[in-house]
């Protein structure tokens, strides 16, 4: 509420200074004491009443499920759908398996690692990590997958923005950015001479896919799309690098998630905030041509499930996040699988 309520000061006075042709000088001293004092405020009580809000939805949503007899964890599922994260997920034998192999300690317990997990998971359950296999990554920073995936056997191309962009975006003084090949065998998953082999580094803006990248049996992204400024962009670009996969390809995302609200969200900024009816659009696209992903938005309740990370969220576990200080917000994870050529663009808008 802050951000929506400093944007409307903005737009306020903009219109003054155009209007008048002066600076509105006496409006933007008069707005900052309030904005400080609404701040301040904001962050001490407005920030713990959304997450209250979310617990009593979440309290009503079980208590929901307990009158309807369903009084246990449901089984998982025996194959990975596009799904929320889950603690349960996260501890279960497959998962632990691939984050063994990342070199992750079993005991860390948070979103990231389900996403890769999730990812990596969502990839071996449709034959797509074995020999010979071409796979495409985008934005991948210094995540271990281009690295786990080459020790598998498979061809990969790794791309992420180019060096001086991501660092005017902070990607870089966060460790978050990947400046070449190197970078990406730190951990050294995969033997260094055979990663060359292997695999391929390239610069790419997710904002503007070329056409001559090839094509491949996979592709993945790991908590990118929703940075890139607005959620028209994050939709476009699921939709549009699905023209990299071959026939019977399989592209895998993650996002960030709005628990909070089915109605109001963020849909520009630094990051954006899908809700369940962006995704069921998108996936009411993906099928209009003859690309399937089966939804499951179903909720985790085990105790990490119910805890919210506030800022600064420091190494303590957490699967949710409050974000804007106002949406609890986890990770959705997008299995998207192709059935035609693959080549044909889908209408993104």
């Amino acid at each position: 509420m802050y951000v929506t309520i400093e944007r409307c000061l903005n737009g306020l006075t903009a219109g003054i200074e155009r209007s008048s042709g002066i600076q509105a000088v006496m409006l933007k001293a008069a707005r900052k004491p309030w904005l400080w004092a609404w701040r301040i405020v904001s962050h001490s009580w407005y920030g713990a009443l959304a997450i209250w809000r979310w617990r009593l939805c979440e309290m009503t949503a079980l208590g929901a499920r307990w009158l309807a007899g369903n009084r246990g964890e449901e089984p998982l599922d025996d194959k990975l759908r596009s799904c929320l994260c889950t603690q349960r997920q996260l501890e279960s034998k497959e998962f632990q398996n691939w984050a063994a192999k990342m070199q992750e300690p079993l005991e860390r317990a948070d979103r990231k690692l389900w996403e890769w997990c999730f990812i990596t998971q969502a990839l071996h359950e449709r034959g797509m990590l074995s020999p010979g296999k071409r796979g495409l990554g985008f934005a991948v920073g210094q995540e271990p997958l281009a690295d786990l995936f080459a020790s598998m056997g498979c061809e990969i191309v790794a791309t992420d923005l180019c060096t001086e962009e991501a660092k005017n975006a902070g990607w870089t003084s966060t460790d978050q950015h990947a400046r070449s090949l190197e970078v990406l065998n730190k951990r050294g998953i995969c033997p260094p001479e055979t990663f060359k082999q292997r695999a391929s580094f390239q610069f790419l803006d997710m904002k503007a896919l070329p056409d001559d990248l090839g094509r491949f049996d996979f592709i993945w992204s790991s908590c990118s799309l929703e940075h890139l400024g607005t959620m028209a962009l994050g939709e476009r670009f699921l939709l549009d690098s699905i023209k990299y996969l071959k026939p019977g390809g399989v592209s895998v995302h993650t996002t960030e998630f709005n628990l909070s609200s089915r109605w109001s969200t963020v849909t520009d900024g630094p990051v954006v905030l899908f809700r369940k009816k962006d995704v069921q659009r998108i996936a009411s696209k993906l099928r209009e041509s003859r690309h399937q992903t089966e939804l499951d938005f179903r909720r985790g309740h085990m105790p990490l499930d119910r805890v919210v990370a506030r800022p600064p969220y420091g190494a303590a576990p957490h699967f949710n996040l409050l974000l804007y200080n106002e949406y609890v917000v986890t990770s959705f994870g997008m299995i998207i699988e192709s059935e035609d050529d693959g080549g044909a663009r889908i209408n993104a808008s």
